[in-house]
């Protein structure tokens, strides 16, 4: 149930800030997402069992998790913070004080 919860909330936000950040080629946008998550669906359990191989249990775990965290950086650099996102049309909001 948490991995659905934290799914659901990721294709939400991603769609999200895909229609803000795209608004001329959402649709292009919208299918390299899907596409990515479909390799990663399929790529996931190979490169899973190669590092279950390489290093034992905790090995998958510890990469993936290094390798999100080092991801949520990166977002966190690249994309706009809420303060400086421009609200249009959009008369009173918690963004604008």
């Amino acid at each position: 149930m948490i991995e659905a919860m934290g799914n659901a909330a990721f294709l939400t936000s991603s769609f999200a800030i895909i229609a803000q950040e795209f608004p001329g080629r959402v649709a292009t946008t919208f299918a390299s997402l899907e596409m990515c998550f479909g390799i990663g669906m399929i790529a996931g359990p190979t490169v899973g069992g190669a590092l279950y191989d390489i290093g034992g249990y905790t090995t998958p775990f510890v990469v993936m998790g290094l390798i999100l965290y080092i991801a949520g950086f990166v977002a966190f650099c690249v994309l706009p913070q809420a303060s400086k996102v421009e609200t249009k049309g959009v008369k009173s909001s918690k963004f604008n004080d």
